[in-house]
């Protein structure tokens, strides 16, 4: 009953009522009036009766089902159809009453009860049959705007059509909507969910501090001036370099002039689990890349650099776990690859 059309039926039928009540006492005072003069019995009086009796009727009908759900009664086709046969009958009802009514009464008989009677019905009689005929359009109007979306609509019953709801789900853009989605999709599930903030709550606020990985907070480099960025003289550096014998070029410690030094190693501490610089995998509860394997020990540059030891090279494959299946097709097929240091 939360919806606006039916609460503006609920209205509708209210007012049906209590005017058919009116005319029924207002009809049957005119009866009982005509015939307690021996005159004869006026046929718009009796239409009257008959009118908002049967009004009463199918109105009780109509509104059973809200007691009583398995009473079908309300269907938009039933509903649309006595109401329209109802306003017919209280329009002839209502011209009938104007042609026969309280002129005519009043000037063969003048007796004060028909006369009012006959008076009180005239007005009583045209407002319930606008009303009723105003129901009648707002129903059918309404039901096929509807057609369009339920095309069953005219079979259903009305306590059961989302009466101007949208069945179309719109997206929500309230903060709540995304943790309700992060739900659905099972990111609670993740092991690093909980170090994750609402990004999308804050990704328009302004950064006032620059946040850096721990491993760079040690490392000071000046644009420009330290290495790499320093200038240096190509031609000195070609004659520099043909100096250079093989043992020293073989030299694990040996660094090409061409390749400037890094900046100093950067002495890195250990941080704790909920960093925001993790790389995660879904549902999983392992870092994709552990602390320390044995393929960080094989770096081509075994002095300075600007990456601690417990940086992992990303440009090396990631380890494989102790139970691992997966075996390298050169070591199947006995190649042996030789690595350059």
């Amino acid at each position: 009953m939360h919806n606006p059309f039916l609460i503006a039926r609920f209205v509708f039928f209210s007012m049906l009522i209590y005017f058919s009540l009116l005319i029924l006492v207002f009809a049957a005072w005119n009866v009982h009036a005509t015939n307690g003069l021996g005159a004869t019995i006026s046929g718009s009086a009796t239409l009257m009766l008959f009118n908002s009796c049967a009004t009463l009727v199918l109105i009780a009908l109509a509104m059973a089902e809200m007691a009583f759900p398995r009473m079908k009664f309300a269907h938009v086709k039933a509903e649309l159809l006595w109401t329209t046969v109802m306003s017919i009958f209280d329009i002839s009802a209502s011209i009938s009453l104007i042609a026969n009514g309280p002129v005519m009464t009043c000037q063969l008989t003048a007796n004060w009860s028909v006369c009012a009677s006959s008076s009180l019905l005239v007005p009583t009689t045209w407002l319930k049959s606008f009303l009723i005929l105003a129901y009648v359009f707002s129903l059918f109007v309404s039901a096929v705007t509807h057609s369009y979306e339920h095309s069953s609509i005219w079979s259903k019953s009305i306590y059961t059509i989302p009466w101007f709801r949208s069945t179309i789900p719109r997206a929500s853009f309230d903060g709540g909507s995304s943790h309700m989605v992060a739900a659905k999709l099972g990111y609670n599930n993740d092991s690093w969910s909980q170090y994750l903030g609402d990004i999308a709550s804050t990704a328009d606020r302004k950064r006032k501090v620059a946040e850096k990985a721990h491993w760079a907070d040690k490392t000071q480099i000046r644009r420009g001036v330290d290495d790499p960025f320093v200038k240096r003289n190509d031609n000195s550096t070609s004659a520099n370099s043909s100096r250079r014998s093989s043992k020293e070029i073989n030299s694990p410690t040996f660094q090409s002039p061409r390749t400037p030094p890094l900046p100093p190693r950067a002495e890195s501490q250990p941080q704790s689990i909920g960093s925001r610089f993790i790389e995660r995998f879904r549902e999983s509860r392992v870092l994709a890349r552990p602390g320390q394997s044995h393929f960080s020990m094989e770096s081509t540059m075994t002095s300075g650099g600007a990456f601690p030891r417990d940086i992992d090279d990303h440009d090396k494959p990631i380890p494989l776990p102790r139970l691992s299946e997966w075996m390298r097709a050169d070591a199947k097929k006995g190649i042996t690859i030789m690595k350059s240091y």
